[in-house]
């Protein structure tokens, strides 16, 4: 576990939430395209009695690949997101873990920040 945590915090200027963010966006329009190319396709054909298939024309299946290999990078990029927060956490960075004033040092909440009657600032 202590090998793969240090090559987690190696890596922890990488963007992996950007990368999977873009990654679904063109997951969603890739997808939304090739249903409307399927349907736009299968409207004329109807009108000219002939049967079209999804993955006819070359472009379709470019998109499609793309799509697929988004898709992949998508869901590998949430693992590593996930993957980096948990060992950035366990490795306590500041980013993470920031310093909570608890007002020992200035006698708020003990008796003579009472008797001061609150915060003087």
């Amino acid at each position: 576990m202590a090998k793969s945590a240090g090559i987690l915090l190696k890596v922890r200027k990488v963007p992996f939430g950007i990368i999977a963010a873009c990654c679904g966006i063109a997951v969603f329009f890739a997808l939304f395209g090739l249903i409307l190319a399927y349907v736009i396709s299968s409207g004329i054909a109807a009108q000219t009695n002939n049967t079209v298939s999804f993955l006819e024309e070359g472009w379709q299946v470019l998109v499609f690949v793309v799509m697929i290999i988004a898709a992949v990078v998508g869901v590998f990029s949430t693992v590593m997101c996930a993957l980096k927060r948990r060992a950035l956490i366990a490795a306590r960075d500041d980013k993470y873990f920031e310093y909570v004033n608890d007002g020992a040092e200035n006698g708020v909440g003990s008796a003579a920040g009472s008797a001061e009657g609150g915060n003087a600032k």
